[in-house]
């Protein structure tokens, strides 16, 4: 217990301690006087407003209850001061945090690392925004037939550590709009990826020019392949390595430095089959940069491939967990703060993972949950102070996931509720008259009728 807290003492989880000092001084700089919402404290409430999920008169109740812990004077429960508080956080500043703390996760976990290499997981995902006048000039709603379709939405590309889970980089761009799909996000990415890391990715990212691009940057890469493209390759054989040819350039117009990418790369293509009692035998075609047979093994692929299911559970913990589904700022420029701030809050809990694996050296902090780890963080740590890390620590150790291969519908079992879809903003829509439909048990807008 001692030794324990002896390491709990100096990786002390106040966030004074989880972020860098020299971030610290950052977010203070424009500080030109005391105030009960300083960066710092803004921050902190911030993050325990997301942490419990819950509006800005929870994140109040929870800071005061952390102030009361530590003799400080109590601040008003009016969340006026908190959210102008809010808007003067610096959104470089709080980019720099996320990432920074991202990679310091990741280095504790070198012990979990994959044949002594950096793994990165990448995958996309939508999150959806508020419906507002300013959200809507950023980022538009998509339309069909020129009827607006749901909520704002943004794209995010998210680039995952496979030992640790941290989320290590992250590039945002519109839903709909030329250059903002994630193969393009993902180009900007790979600029900052460092150099001889293994980068796992799924097949909607096979073409050459990603492909050749990731060898350029000195790395290598695991991609699922398309059936057609593998069947044409491999025959009747599992493993073979064929050469592709650059593509012709009307097929990517849009690609200013086509005429720096070579010629011809050579790839290596898997069968990979993946059998399980009282299941149908699955097929999966990968496609991979490790052409040496002896050092990169045909099992090593198919293995390394497998834990990309990793970064599925990952977005799941982010967005579901972290209930970052749906951003519930206002403008465009909090919404990008808030993203950042969720990303904290998330290295947070995958630091407390990674110090519990780290201390007791038996699991990969892949096999502790993290929802797990977040409701016992929420509910023991910010309740009862610092010094009740040590006991989830010791929960922590004996929660371990049982976690195989999975293959899961794209599908979901609750049913839609009986309204229809609001396809124009709340205030144009109560000028319009909405009827019942008996046949089929919808509320809609009565043909013909408006206010």
């Amino acid at each position: 217990m001692n030794s324990i807290s002896s390491i709990v003492g100096s990786q002390s989880f106040s966030l004074k301690n989880f972020i860098p000092h020299k971030y610290i001084d950052l977010l203070m700089a424009d500080c030109l006087r005391i105030r009960d919402f300083d960066p710092v404290s803004t921050l902190h409430c911030f993050v325990l407003q997301i942490l419990k999920n819950g509006s800005c008169k929870e994140a109040l109740a929870a800071f005061n209850l952390c102030r009361l812990k530590n003799g400080l004077k109590l601040v008003s429960m009016n969340s006026a001061a908190f959210c102008k508080a809010r808007k003067k956080l610096r959104q470089e500043t709080l980019k720099q945090i996320a990432l920074e703390t991202g990679k310091s996760i990741e280095k504790e976990a070198s012990a979990w690392k994959w044949k002594d290499r950096d793994v990165y997981l990448v995958d996309g995902t939508v999150l959806q925004l508020e419906d507002t006048k300013e959200i809507r000039s950023i980022y538009p709603i998509t339309k069909a037939r020129n009827i607006q379709q749901g909520q704002p939405k943004l794209r995010a590309l998210g680039l995952f550590g496979l030992a640790s889970g941290a989320l290590l980089d992250c590039e945002l761009g519109k839903y709909v709009g030329k250059g903002q799909a994630e193969t393009t996000l993902f180009g900007k990415m790979l600029l900052r990826i460092k150099s001889d890391s293994i980068i796992v990715l799924d097949r909607f990212f096979t073409s050459f020019i990603i492909q050749e691009k990731i060898l350029r940057s000195g790395n290598d890469y695991v991609i699922r392949a398309r059936n057609l493209f593998a069947k044409k390759h491999l025959g009747r054989k599992n493993d073979v390595t064929v050469t592709i040819v650059k593509p012709l350039r009307s097929a990517y117009e849009g690609d200013f430095d086509y005429d720096e990418i070579v010629q011809q790369i050579d790839v290596r293509i898997i069968k990979s089959s993946i059998k399980r009692k009282g299941f149908r035998v699955a097929v999966t075609y990968i496609m991979t940069s490790f052409i040496d047979g002896k050092s990169y093994k045909k099992s090593d692929i198919e293995d390394l491939y497998l834990k990309r299911w990793n970064v599925e559970l990952d977005i799941r913990n982010f967005k579901t967990t972290l209930g970052s589904s749906l951003l519930k700022t206002k403008t465009p420029e909090m919404i990008l703060k808030e993203i950042w701030v969720r990303i904290i809050c998330y290295n947070l809990i995958r630091k407390i993972i990674g110090l519990t694996s780290n201390y007791f050296n038996d699991h990969c902090p892949r096999k502790r949950s993290f929802k797990t780890a977040m409701s016992l963080y929420s509910n023991v740590v910010l309740g009862m102070g610092e010094k009740a890390l040590i006991d989830v620590i010791l929960l922590l150790k004996t929660e371990i996931l049982n976690a195989k291969y999975r293959r899961e519908p794209r599908a979901v079992k609750k049913r839609n509720s009986r309204y229809c879809l609001l396809t124009t903003d709340r205030k144009n829509a109560k000028k319009q008259e909405w009827g019942y439909s008996r046949r089929s048990g919808h509320q809609g807008l009565s043909k013909g009728k408006v206010a």
